[in-house]
């Protein structure tokens, strides 16, 4: 139940320290077995007590959580998996993660045998700010009352859509074009006024969009020709590179976990599990107030979180 300790001390009789120290006491019921570890991993931080980053792993699969760490430093992560046995780390076939730096590293050292994958929202994430940070810098060119300013400002979500998608049929009333339009011709006139940069930014966004959409081999080809281009375009100096082509290098620093993360077999691999885990997380800190106690805090997400749950995990024992 999402009530503060405070709260079931009131309720119970019995005083705050009473409610912790019960709290405390469940932590026995989910100690770690370092006899397994589950088939399919995901990796994320979130922030805890003292505005401290705290590290967090869950199965894949059914959705327990693996462990928290009191931090996400590199050193404590190797240290907390090395206490499983070399057997056991080599059964993980997959690990999910965001594109923090060490973690693919980490990942290889860790757990040979096992695919690492980027989470493709993450992925689709780190290109759609690029864009659309692209689409501020051009509309501040333009005098701001101007057609030319409010057509991208008003309709900013247009240049985020998958282009298959915009309506090319309704026509509606664009009061700051003054016009009647369907939202295809709107993108279509933005796309006319944009530099060079900014129409090669939208269409290799829109060719993400595509393979995230349908993960063909042939659109992941394509995908990948575009990453491997765009480090041959900026091989002597990146400094030069638009906002779009930094993050598709960023993409292709990562290529192999990033095309592993398109692929079909793997495409229902993500950190989604993971970001509701931490969602519930910061709901559960926001009842309290805040936790000063990281034992307490990693207690009760502990409790909140296997709560009716099933925790039978895909592990293979060594």
């Amino acid at each position: 139940m999402d009530i503060s300790a405070k709260t079931i001390a009131f309720e119970e009789g019995v005083s705050a320290s009473t409610a912790n120290r019960t709290l405390d006491s469940t932590r026995c019921e989910f100690r770690n077995n370092f006899n397994f570890l589950p088939l399919h991993l995901c990796f994320d931080e979130f922030r805890g007590t003292h505005n401290t980053y705290h590290f967090i792993c869950l199965d894949a699969d059914n959705h327990a959580i693996q462990t928290i760490l009191p931090n996400r430093l590199k050193q404590t992560i190797f240290n907390y998996f090395m206490r499983f046995p070399a057997p056991v780390r080599s059964l993980v076939r997959t690990v999910s993660c965001d594109l923090t730096s060490y973690y693919v590293d980490l990942i290889k050292k860790l757990f040979p045998n096992a695919k690492i994958i980027i989470d493709r929202f993450h992925i689709v994430q780190m290109l759609n700010r690029a864009v659309n940070s692209m689409r501020t810098d051009l509309m501040n060119r333009f005098d701001h009352n101007s057609k030319n300013y409010k057509l991208f400002k008003r309709n900013w979500k247009l240049f985020l859509k998958r282009y298959d998608d915009l309506n090319c049929t309704y026509q509606f009333y664009e009061r700051s074009q003054r016009e009647w339009a369907t939202a295809e011709q709107l993108v279509n006139q933005g796309l006319q006024l944009a530099d060079q940069d900014f129409r090669k930014a939208y269409w290799d966004y829109q060719r993400l969009l595509e393979v995230i959409d349908d993960p063909t081999p042939s659109k992941i080809k394509i995908f990948k020709q575009c990453l491997t281009e765009v480090n041959q375009k900026y091989s002597g100096s990146r400094s030069e590179a638009s906002k779009a082509d930094k993050a598709l290098l960023t993409l292709y620093d990562n290529l192999i976990p990033v095309i592993t993360a398109l692929e079909p077999q793997y495409c229902h691999y993500t950190n989604g599990p993971l970001e509701g885990i931490n969602r519930k997380i910061k709901q559960i800190q926001r009842t309290a107030y805040d936790y000063r106690n990281f034992e307490h805090l990693k207690a009760r997400i502990y409790l909140q979180t296997y709560l009716g749950k099933d925790t039978r995990s895909s592990v293979r024992t060594a």
